[in-house]
């Protein structure tokens, strides 16, 4: 009479186990937050969430209601009830979760940060080390909504030092964006975030047809302490522009412009 087959995994050493948990659960791509709603026997609606790869780059939301269905990165724990126990959110120790505002009627993504970690243990909330936000196209800049959510994201990153954040700014380095503006945006919130209100913000310095006018009025809003405090107790955020590459022509074309513009001669090119 054979013996019953065993669950050789299972079986193996827990140093063993954890090294193959660890190459199963790694994405070469960012795993995607995502809460969908689903209608069970009873009629009864029952919202979850679930953390699944879309397959796109780092900087590019990909939009939940043109992934059908939404499947969950995380299929080792379905196995059986050891393999749950043991891989359960284990993802998020290996791989950058992002969280996106796909609609204007979802959450941002800052909130959507927030309840999801107060739904996690406290170790599991540990393992969450690289976060990339990507708010709605035409929101959440820093000279604009993500404001409201400063002080919650201050409070987390405050509680979680551990978290490396990755803000991908979608009006930074959208595409047929002139190379001097991409500059300019990017040159303001470098300052911003390092808290210098410097008179490179006078009139003078922003007279390029008032592009970076909007990051001249939030510089002087009263969010700009939060956005101080914010690189403070996060010192690894890194806010990044939407494209992932530029053409041959955009650097020609900066270069073109950095040789002829005001800047050339003036203080913000030797700082």
């Amino acid at each position: 009479m054979s013996t019953p087959p065993t669950a050789s995994l299972v079986g193996l050493p827990a140093e063993l186990r954890n090294e193959i948990w660890e190459s199963t659960l790694t994405s070469s791509l960012p795993i995607d937050f995502a809460r969908i709603t689903s209608t069970g026997v009873a009629k009864t609606s029952r919202s979850r969430c679930l953390l699944s790869t879309y397959g796109s780059e780092p900087n590019e939301p990909t939009p939940v209601a043109e992934v059908s269905p939404v499947v969950e990165f995380n299929q080792a724990k379905y196995v059986n009830k050891q393999l749950y126990l043991e891989t359960a959110r284990l993802e998020l120790k290996y791989n950058e979760v992002r969280f996106s505002q796909h609609h204007p009627e979802d959450r941002r993504p800052v909130q959507q940060l927030i309840a999801f970690a107060l739904d996690l243990p406290k170790a599991q909330v540990a393992w969450l080390t690289r976060i990339i936000l990507v708010p709605g196209i035409g929101k959440d800049s820093p000279s604009q909504n993500a404001s409201n959510d400063l002080p919650e994201l201050v409070n987390f990153c405050k509680a979680n030092p551990q978290v490396n954040i990755k803000f991908i700014n979608l009006n930074f380095g959208r595409e047929g964006q002139a190379p001097h503006n991409m500059m300019g945006v990017g040159f303001a919130m470098a300052l911003l975030l390092r808290g210098q209100t410097l008179p490179i913000f006078s009139d003078r310095t922003l007279a390029i047809k008032g592009r970076l006018q909007s990051d001249k009025e939030h510089i002087a809003s009263r969010q700009l302490g939060a956005w101080i405090e914010l690189a403070k107790c996060s010192p690894t955020l890194r806010i990044f522009p939407n494209l992932q590459s530029l053409p041959d022509s955009w650097a020609e074309e900066a270069l073109k412009h950095l040789s002829t513009c005001m800047w050339a001669s003036g203080d913000v090119c030797q700082m």
